[in-house]
């Protein structure tokens, strides 16, 4: 399990690139170490728990209008203005409704340590 943390807090310290503001000491012992990684892996649940929660919740109903108003009138308000169909579809792509899984690939759970 400790092997297990170790690997996904490098992985994230490559990912994440953090800026540290001060010095960072060393632990005294392996103890101290596993003991700070299994706090950092409660804390993370903890955030990923209120993360979904809060996701899951999310009203999307106006984001979602929104974006159809967009898909159904941006075409037709661009022919509008140049006055060409085929330059209005030109490179057109209609935005994807939100769900809650999108927003989750997008902005994803901290991994479970």
């Amino acid at each position: 399990m400790l092997a297990r943390l170790i690997e996904a807090l490098q992985q994230l310290v490559g990912q994440w690139n953090p800026k540290t503001r001060t010095r960072v000491a060393r632990v005294a012992s392996v103890v101290d170490a596993a003991s700070a990684l299994r706090r950092l892996g409660e804390s993370f649940a903890r955030f990923n728990g209120r993360w979904k929660g809060f996701v899951d919740a999310f009203d999307l109903t106006e984001i979602n209008t929104i974006r159809d108003g967009y898909n159904r009138y941006y075409v037709l308000e661009k022919e509008c203005s140049t006055g060409s169909a085929v330059l209005a579809r030109r490179g057109f792509e209609p935005l994807p409704m939100l769900t809650a899984m999108s927003l989750l690939k997008k902005y994803p759970l901290l991994p479970d340590v």
